[in-house]
C-alpha cells in the first residue's frame, strides 16, 4: 500500500530547516552588525576624513591660484594704463621734443594721485629719464630706487622698449619691495613713425594693493622678497620644497589654518616672491563632524535592526525573496547585466538565484557581441567619414605643397649668386665700378628689380603656407572631433559665418585653374558674430560645395555658377545656402540623398553628404536639399541655431 505524506509531517519536515535558519540569522546578524558599525567606521575614518582633508588642500591650491592670478590681474590693469598714457598726444610730443622745448609741454603729472600710481618714468630711447617720479605708497613721500636712477636707465634695463620690443611688464625686486611694473613705446606726435621713448608705470605691492587682493580673492596673504633678506622661520624651512615644486606647497600651521605657498618669477623670469596664502581649516573640520555623526547614525541604525530582525524571524524567507525581486527589477529598470544575486544557499531560493545568475550571465555574453558588432559598424562609419573630409582638406594642402614647390624653384637665388661674383669680383674698386662701369651702373636697377621678385615670391609663399597651414589644423581637428565624439561636445567659439564660408571655398577652388568658367556668387547678410562649432561647421560646408563642384562638372553647363548666400532665418536660427546649376537631383532620390553609401555617380562613395548632415544634426541645426529635378541644380540650406555672442559691458 502506497502512502502520502499529510500536512502535518511535511511541516515537521520543514521545522528542523527554519530552526536552523533562526538560529542562524540570529548569531550572524549580530556579528555582521557588529563588524559592519566597527568597520564602516574605520573607513570612513579613513577615506571620508582624507577625501575632505584632500579637498581643503584642493581648495587652498585654488585660493592661492586666485591670488596670483589677481596679483597678475593687477599687472595687466596696469599695463592697459600704460597703453593708454602713452598714446596720449601730450606723452608723445614730450618724448619726441628737444630738450629746450620740452619745459613748454603741459605734461600732466598727476597720474601718480589719479591713478594710485607709485611710479611713473619718461625715459628715451638711449635710456635718458626725460621725466621721472616715485612715491612712498604708505606716505606719499617722494622715494629713490637702485633700478630707477634720475638721469639714465641702463640699455639692458628690462623696462627699456624700442625696436622690436613695444612693450614690456612683470614684477621688479626692489629696497623698498616688490614693484608691479609696465613700459610701452611712446611714439611720434599723430601716431606715425618710429617709437621716440618709453613710459614706464608702476605700483608697489603693499599696502592698498595688497589690501584690494585680499578685498578680491577673499584670501589673507603675505609676501616676502627672494633677494637674500632674511625670512621668517617658517617660510625659510619651506621656500626649498616651494622652489623645487612647479605647484603651490600647502602646510598644517595649525587645527585651524593652513598656509599655502607658491613662488613668483620676476621680469627677469628669476625667482623674486615668495607668496604665503592663509587658509581657515573648514572643510576638515566638517568632515570630522560628518564621520562622528554617520558613526552615531550607523549605531543608531544598526541596533533598530537588530531588534526588528529579532522579533520577526519570518523575514528570513521573505527578506530572500525581496532581494531576488529587486535584484530582477533592478536588472530590468538598470540594464546592468553585469549585477549578480550570488545567493548561496541550498534551498529553492538559493537554486532560483543562481539559475537567474546563470541566465543574466547568458544574455550579457550575447548583448555584448552584439554591441561589439554595431561598435565596429559605428567605427567603420567614423572611420569612412574622417577620411572623406580629410581627403577633401588634403586636395588644397596638395595644390598649396605645389605651389611652394614651385615658388622655392623661382626664387632667383642664381641671379643673386651672380650678383655676388659681380661684387666680389670688383670688391677693392667697388665705388668706381659701380659708379662708371656700364655694367655696375645696371646693378641698382638689377637689385631692386631682384628685390621686388623675391619679396613678391615671399608674399606668395606666406600666403601658400598660411594656407597650407589653415588645412592641416582642419584635418587636426576633424581627428580631434572624432576622437572627443564619445566624451564632450564640440567647443563654441565667436564666428563670422560668411568668413567660415570663404574658409571652406578657398579650400575646394585651391586646386581650380585660373582660367577657369566657374562664377561665384556672394550673397551675405551681416550681422553679428554668432557661437559655433568652427571647424564642424567648415567641414559640413566642404563637403557641400565639393559636392556642387562635381555637380556642375557633370552636368556640363557653361558657364558653371555657384551661389552662396548666408541669411538670417527665424529669430533663434540662421541659414547658409549652396546653389548650383549641376546636373541636379530627380525626384525619387531627393529622400535618401543624405544616408550612408547613397551616390549617383559612379566613383562616388557616398560618405560627404551623410557625414554633413550628421554633423549638422549634431550641432543642433539641419541640414536640407531642394531640386526642380535633374538638369535643373540643386540647393543645399544648412540651418544652424543662432546663438550670439554675449555683449560685455565696458568698464
Amino acid at each position: 500500500m502506497t502512502t502520502h505524506p499529510t500536512a502535518s509531517t511535511r511541516r515537521f519536515d520543514l521545522l528542523p530547516v527554519a530552526t536552523d535558519l533562526r538560529t542562524k540569522i540570529v548569531l550572524t546578524l549580530f556579528a555582521v552588525v557588529a563588524a559592519y558599525a566597527v568597520g564602516d567606521h574605520l573607513v570612513q575614518r579613513k577615506l571620508l576624513s582624507g577625501r575632505f582633508i584632500q579637498l581643503e588642500r584642493d581648495e587652498a591650491v585654488r585660493d592661492m591660484e586666485r591670488v596670483t592670478a589677481a596679483i597678475t590681474d593687477q599687472l595687466a590693469q596696469l599695463d592697459r594704463l600704460c597703453v593708454i598714457q602713452a598714446s596720449r598726444e601730450d606723452a608723445r610730443a614730450f618724448v619726441t621734443t628737444e630738450d629746450e622745448a620740452r619745459s613748454g609741454i603741459d605734461l600732466d603729472g598727476g597720474t601718480l594721485e589719479t591713478e594710485r600710481v607709485d611710479l611713473l618714468f619718461f625715459c628715451a630711447l638711449d635710456g635718458r629719464v626725460l621725466w621721472g617720479a616715485i612715491r612712498d605708497p604708505e606716505t606719499g613721500g617722494p622715494l629713490t630706487l637702485r633700478e630707477f636712477p634720475n638721469e639714465r636707465l641702463s640699455l639692458s634695463h628690462p623696462l627699456l622698449t624700442g625696436g622690436a620690443r613695444p612693450a614690456a611688464d612683470g614684477i621688479l625686486s626692489t629696497e623698498h619691495g616688490p614693484l608691479l611694473a609696465a613700459a610701452r613705446s611712446v611714439g611720434a606726435p599723430g601716431g606715425e613713425g618710429a617709437a621716440g621713448g618709453t613710459l614706464i608705470l608702476g605700483r608697489f605691492l603693499a599696502g592698498e594693493v595688497m589690501g584690494r587682493i585680499a578685498s578680491q580673492t577673499g584670501v589673507s596673504f603675505a609676501r616676502w622678497q627672494l633677494d637674500g633678506q632674511a625670512l621668517p622661520a617658517e617660510e625659510a624651512e619651506v621656500l626649498d620644497d616651494v622652489t623645487a615644486s612647479v605647484d603651490p606647497v600647502v602646510r598644517e600651521h595649525s587645527d585651524d589654518e593652513l598656509h599655502v605657498y607658491t613662488e613668483l618669477a620676476d621680469i627677469r623670469d628669476q625667482p623674486s616672491m615668495l607668496v604665503r596664502a592663509q587658509v581657515r581649516r573648514e572643510i576638515s573640520r566638517m568632515g570630522a563632524a560628518t564621520v562622528r555623526y554617520s558613526l552615531q547614525s550607523t549605531l543608531a541604525a544598526c541596533l533598530l535592526l537588530l531588534l526588528v530582525l529579532n522579533k520577526v524571524l519570518g523575514s528570513t524567507i521573505l527578506d530572500p525573496l525581496t532581494r531576488l525581486t529587486d535584484h530582477a527589477v533592478a536588472v530590468g529598470a538598470g540594464d546592468d547585466l553585469q549585477a549578480r544575486l550570488e545567493l548561496e544557499r541550498n534551498d529553492e531560493l538559493g537554486v532560483l538565484g543562481r539559475e537567474f545568475d546563470r541566465m543574466t550571465e547568458r544574455l550579457a555574453v550575447s548583448r555584448s557581441d552584439l554591441l561589439r558588432t554595431a561598435r565596429t559598424a559605428g567605427m567603420s562609419e567614423i572611420a569612412t567619414g574622417v577620411l572623406h573630409n580629410v581627403g577633401n582638406v588634403l586636395n588644397s594642402a596638395s595644390v598649396s605643397t605645389a605651389v611652394l614647390g614651385e615658388k622655392a624653384r623661382d626664387l632667383g637665388a642664381s641671379d643673386l649668386s651672380a650678383l655676388a661674383d659681380a661684387l666680389s669680383r670688383h670688391a677693392d674698386d667697388l665705388a668706381s665700378f659701380v659708379a662708371e662701369d656700364p655694367r655696375g651702373v645696371h646693378m641698382r636697377p638689377f637689385v631692386e628689380a631682384l628685390a621686388h621678385d623675391l619679396a613678391a615670391s615671399q608674399a606668395s609663399i606666406v600666403s601658400e603656407v598660411e594656407a597650407l597651414s589653415g588645412g592641416l589644423e582642419h584635418i587636426r581637428e576633424l581627428i580631434h572631433s572624432q576622437q572627443a565624439l564619445a566624451g564632450r561636445g564640440g567647443v563654441k567659439e565667436p564666428c563670422a559665418l560668411h568668413e567660415r564660408v570663404e574658409e571652406a571655398l578657398g579650400f575646394c577652388t585651391r586646386a581650380i585653374p585660373p582660367e577657369s568658367d566657374l562664377e561665384i556668387v556672394r550673397d551675405y547678410e551681416e550681422f553679428c558674430d554668432v557661437l559655433l562649432e568652427r571647424h564642424k561647421v567648415v567641414e559640413v560646408l566642404i563637403n557641400l560645395i565639393q559636392n556642387a563642384r562635381q555637380a556642375m562638372e557633370e552636368g556640363g553647363r557653361t558657364p558653371r555658377r555657384l551661389e552662396l548666400a548666408v541669411r538670417r532665418g527665424d529669430s533663434r536660427h540662421v541659414r547658409v545656402e549652396i546653389r548650383d546649376n549641376g546636373v541636379g537631383i530627380a525626384a525619387e532620390d531627393l529622400s535618401r540623398i543624405f544616408a550612408l553609401g547613397f551616390t549617383t555617380r559612379p566613383d562616388g562613395h557616398g560618405f560627404g553628404l551623410h557625414s554633413a548632415s550628421n554633423a549638422a544634426t549634431e550641432m543642433g541645426g539641419s541640414l536640407s536639399v531642394h531640386s526642380d529635378g535633374l538638369g535643373c541644380g540643386a540647393r543645399f540650406v544648412l540651418e544652424l541655431p543662432l546663438e550670439r555672442v554675449r555683449q560685455e559691458v565696458e568698464a
